[in-house]
């Protein structure tokens, strides 16, 4: 399973499958570095670094509209990477990911691990912005 774990101001933090052809991620113009100011060097987990001008999410529910975190995580959606959600924070990627489809940008359902169980997550209709 390829998992994207958490997102931070200025990069993705993601873990692939030992078997993942890490090629089609740069060949989609993506870098992936090996360490990070985030974290230790961990084998099979990798950072991708996106441009920010502002702070990921300023708090809890918020999100900022970068066009290059949005773009990359769609791009790795449409890969079928795993976008995982934590109850320790409102901020991971299974939030962005719901608000991407809250505002309309992503109306498909994508996959994702919340609280270690695998689901596929839609929302309703009702609740995106237009």
């Amino acid at each position: 399973m390829n998992l994207v774990k958490w997102i931070f101001d200025d990069e993705i933090e993601v873990a692939l499958a030992q078997d993942f052809d890490k090629a089609q991620l740069t060949q989609l113009g993506l870098k992936l570095n090996k360490t990070s100011k985030h974290s230790r060097a961990t084998p099979n987990v990798y950072y991708i670094p996106y441009p920010a001008d502002d702070a990921f999410s300023p708090t809890t529910y918020v999100f900022t509209h970068n066009e290059r975190l949005r773009d990359i995580c769609l791009r790795l959606h449409e890969l079928g990477f795993v976008f995982w959600g934590t109850f320790k924070t409102e901020k991971s990627p299974i939030d962005y990911m719901r608000e991407l489809q809250y505002r309309g940008v992503l109306t498909t359902p994508f996959r994702a691990l919340n609280a270690g169980e695998q689901e596929s997550v839609l929302i309703d209709e009702t609740q995106r912005s237009m």
